[in-house]
Protein backbone atom coordinates (compact mmCIF):
# COMPACT_ATOMS: atom_id res chain seq x y z
CA UNK A 1 0.00 0.00 0.00
CA UNK A 2 1.45 3.59 -0.91
CA UNK A 3 1.78 5.73 2.06
CA UNK A 4 4.31 8.24 0.61
CA UNK A 5 4.96 10.81 -2.34
CA UNK A 6 8.30 11.86 -3.08
CA UNK A 7 9.27 14.29 -5.26
CA UNK A 8 12.11 16.04 -7.23
CA UNK A 9 12.66 19.16 -6.87
CA UNK A 10 14.03 21.29 -10.39
CA UNK A 11 12.14 20.05 -12.99
CA UNK A 12 9.38 18.60 -10.93
CA UNK A 13 8.22 20.93 -8.42
CA UNK A 14 9.76 24.08 -9.82
CA UNK A 15 10.52 24.99 -13.75
CA UNK A 16 14.41 25.25 -12.86
CA UNK A 17 16.51 23.71 -15.91
CA UNK A 18 20.26 22.89 -14.97
CA UNK A 19 20.56 22.93 -18.82
CA UNK A 20 19.25 26.90 -18.99
CA UNK A 21 22.12 27.63 -16.41
CA UNK A 22 24.37 25.44 -18.55
CA UNK A 23 23.82 28.20 -21.22
CA UNK A 24 23.64 31.17 -19.08
CA UNK A 25 26.98 30.07 -17.56
CA UNK A 26 28.26 29.12 -21.22
CA UNK A 27 27.54 32.75 -22.23
CA UNK A 28 29.13 34.46 -19.22
CA UNK A 29 32.18 32.77 -19.62
CA UNK A 30 32.27 33.03 -22.90
CA UNK A 31 33.38 29.55 -23.40
CA UNK A 32 32.01 26.51 -25.59
CA UNK A 33 28.92 24.75 -23.91
CA UNK A 34 30.53 21.56 -25.38
CA UNK A 35 33.54 22.51 -23.66
CA UNK A 36 32.02 23.50 -20.07
CA UNK A 37 29.88 20.78 -19.59
CA UNK A 38 32.22 18.09 -19.28
CA UNK A 39 34.06 20.25 -16.28
CA UNK A 40 31.08 21.57 -14.80
CA UNK A 41 29.61 18.27 -14.33
CA UNK A 42 33.07 16.74 -12.58
CA UNK A 43 33.11 19.92 -10.20
CA UNK A 44 28.86 19.55 -9.50
CA UNK A 45 28.83 16.04 -7.79
CA UNK A 46 31.27 17.70 -4.72
CA UNK A 47 29.29 20.68 -5.23
CA UNK A 48 26.22 19.38 -4.34
CA UNK A 49 26.92 17.30 -1.66
CA UNK A 50 28.26 20.43 0.01
CA UNK A 51 31.73 19.41 0.02
CA UNK A 52 33.26 23.11 -1.34
CA UNK A 53 31.58 26.50 -0.89
CA UNK A 54 31.61 28.70 -3.99
CA UNK A 55 34.62 30.02 -3.85
CA UNK A 56 36.38 27.00 -4.38
CA UNK A 57 33.28 26.22 -7.29
CA UNK A 58 34.66 28.95 -8.92
CA UNK A 59 38.49 28.26 -8.94
CA UNK A 60 38.41 24.77 -9.96
CA UNK A 61 36.02 25.86 -12.62
CA UNK A 62 38.24 28.40 -13.86
CA UNK A 63 41.26 26.63 -13.29
CA UNK A 64 40.17 23.66 -15.42
CA UNK A 65 38.81 25.73 -18.22
CA UNK A 66 42.07 27.62 -18.00
CA UNK A 67 40.18 30.73 -18.19
CA UNK A 68 39.92 33.85 -16.11
CA UNK A 69 38.20 34.49 -13.15
CA UNK A 70 35.48 37.25 -13.74
CA UNK A 71 36.16 40.23 -11.64
CA UNK A 72 31.69 40.36 -11.07
CA UNK A 73 31.52 36.25 -10.49
CA UNK A 74 30.04 36.76 -6.48
CA UNK A 75 26.29 36.07 -6.45
CA UNK A 76 26.13 35.14 -10.21
CA UNK A 77 24.71 31.56 -9.63
CA UNK A 78 22.44 33.06 -7.30
CA UNK A 79 20.78 35.60 -9.38
CA UNK A 80 20.19 32.91 -12.07
CA UNK A 81 18.40 30.65 -9.44
CA UNK A 82 16.20 34.00 -8.71
CA UNK A 83 15.53 34.45 -12.40
CA UNK A 84 15.08 31.24 -13.58
CA UNK A 85 13.12 29.54 -10.70
CA UNK A 86 9.55 29.18 -10.64
CA UNK A 87 6.97 27.09 -8.71
CA UNK A 88 5.22 24.49 -10.67
CA UNK A 89 1.28 25.37 -9.26
CA UNK A 90 -0.07 22.19 -10.92
CA UNK A 91 2.05 19.89 -8.60
CA UNK A 92 1.21 22.16 -6.11
CA UNK A 93 -2.30 21.20 -6.28
CA UNK A 94 -1.34 17.72 -6.55
CA UNK A 95 0.27 17.73 -3.51
CA UNK A 96 -2.52 20.04 -1.99
CA UNK A 97 -4.75 16.96 -2.66
CA UNK A 98 -2.78 14.04 -1.62
CA UNK A 99 -1.81 15.93 1.67
CA UNK A 100 -5.75 15.41 2.05
CA UNK A 101 -5.77 11.89 1.34
CA UNK A 102 -3.20 11.40 4.23
CA UNK A 103 -0.02 10.94 2.09
CA UNK A 104 2.76 12.00 3.25
CA UNK A 105 5.56 14.09 0.94
CA UNK A 106 8.90 14.22 0.90
CA UNK A 107 11.01 16.01 -0.96
CA UNK A 108 14.59 14.95 -2.75
CA UNK A 109 17.07 17.23 -4.63
CA UNK A 110 20.57 17.53 -5.83
CA UNK A 111 21.07 20.67 -4.81
CA UNK A 112 23.75 23.33 -3.35
CA UNK A 113 23.94 25.62 -0.69
CA UNK A 114 22.88 29.07 -2.04
CA UNK A 115 19.69 26.95 -3.94
CA UNK A 116 18.68 25.37 -1.34
CA UNK A 117 18.65 28.68 1.56
CA UNK A 118 16.67 30.92 -1.52
CA UNK A 119 14.04 27.82 -1.45
CA UNK A 120 13.74 27.52 1.96
CA UNK A 121 12.91 31.49 2.06
CA UNK A 122 10.21 31.50 -0.66
CA UNK A 123 8.74 28.89 1.38
CA UNK A 124 8.48 26.21 -0.92
CA UNK A 125 9.72 23.20 1.71
CA UNK A 126 6.98 23.98 3.69
CA UNK A 127 4.67 21.22 1.46
CA UNK A 128 6.88 18.76 2.56
CA UNK A 129 7.40 16.57 5.70
CA UNK A 130 10.31 14.90 4.34
CA UNK A 131 13.22 17.13 3.11
CA UNK A 132 16.18 15.94 1.94
CA UNK A 133 18.74 17.78 0.56
CA UNK A 134 22.14 16.69 -1.06
CA UNK A 135 24.34 19.65 0.05
CA UNK A 136 23.33 18.54 3.61
CA UNK A 137 23.07 15.19 3.95
CA UNK A 138 26.58 14.97 1.38
CA UNK A 139 24.91 12.33 -0.67
CA UNK A 140 23.61 12.90 -4.27
CA UNK A 141 20.95 10.64 -5.97
CA UNK A 142 23.10 8.42 -7.95
CA UNK A 143 23.91 6.77 -4.66
CA UNK A 144 21.06 5.09 -3.39
CA UNK A 145 21.75 5.74 0.31
CA UNK A 146 19.58 9.46 -0.58
CA UNK A 147 17.13 6.82 -0.68
CA UNK A 148 17.55 4.94 1.96
CA UNK A 149 18.03 7.90 4.25
CA UNK A 150 14.61 9.38 2.81
CA UNK A 151 12.78 5.84 3.45
CA UNK A 152 14.27 6.15 7.08
CA UNK A 153 13.00 9.53 7.94
CA UNK A 154 9.82 8.57 6.70
CA UNK A 155 9.44 5.75 8.77
CA UNK A 156 8.98 3.59 5.50
CA UNK A 157 9.44 0.70 3.06
CA UNK A 158 10.62 1.48 -0.60
CA UNK A 159 7.35 -0.83 -1.65
CA UNK A 160 5.55 2.22 0.35
CA UNK A 161 6.76 5.18 -1.95
CA UNK A 162 6.42 6.65 -5.56
CA UNK A 163 9.37 8.90 -6.52
CA UNK A 164 9.01 11.11 -9.15
CA UNK A 165 11.60 12.52 -11.08
CA UNK A 166 11.78 14.48 -14.83
CA UNK A 167 15.32 12.08 -15.24
CA UNK A 168 15.40 8.79 -16.21
CA UNK A 169 18.86 8.04 -14.37
CA UNK A 170 16.90 9.33 -11.09
CA UNK A 171 14.49 6.42 -11.03
CA UNK A 172 17.27 3.79 -10.95
CA UNK A 173 18.26 3.91 -7.52
CA UNK A 174 14.95 4.34 -6.62
CA UNK A 175 13.54 1.40 -8.16
CA UNK A 176 16.82 -0.90 -6.30
CA UNK A 177 15.28 0.45 -2.90
CA UNK A 178 11.93 -1.03 -3.48
CA UNK A 179 10.26 2.42 -4.68
CA UNK A 180 7.73 2.76 -7.93
CA UNK A 181 8.63 5.33 -10.08
CA UNK A 182 7.08 7.82 -12.27
CA UNK A 183 9.09 9.43 -15.01
CA UNK A 184 7.89 13.23 -14.61
CA UNK A 185 6.66 15.06 -18.17
CA UNK A 186 3.41 17.66 -16.97
CA UNK A 187 1.16 17.68 -13.68
CA UNK A 188 -1.73 16.40 -16.20
CA UNK A 189 0.93 13.20 -17.00
CA UNK A 190 1.29 12.76 -13.40
CA UNK A 191 -2.05 12.72 -12.62
CA UNK A 192 -2.71 9.99 -14.74
CA UNK A 193 0.10 7.90 -13.53
CA UNK A 194 -0.52 8.32 -9.74
CA UNK A 195 -4.08 7.36 -10.67
CA UNK A 196 -2.74 4.03 -11.91
CA UNK A 197 -0.34 3.41 -8.88
CA UNK A 198 -3.86 4.20 -6.75
CA UNK A 199 -2.59 7.47 -5.41
CA UNK A 200 -5.35 9.79 -6.42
Amino acid sequence: MIKAIVFDLGGVVTNYSHQRFYHELAKYLKVNPNVLLPTLKSILKPFNRGEMDEDEFWRRLVENLQIELPANHKGFIRYEYEKDAKINKGIVKIIESLKKSDFKIALISDTIKSHALRTKEWGWFKYFDVVMLSCDVGLIKNNGKIFNLTLSKLGLKGNECIYIDDKKENLIPAKKVGMKVILYTSSQELKKDLKKLGAL
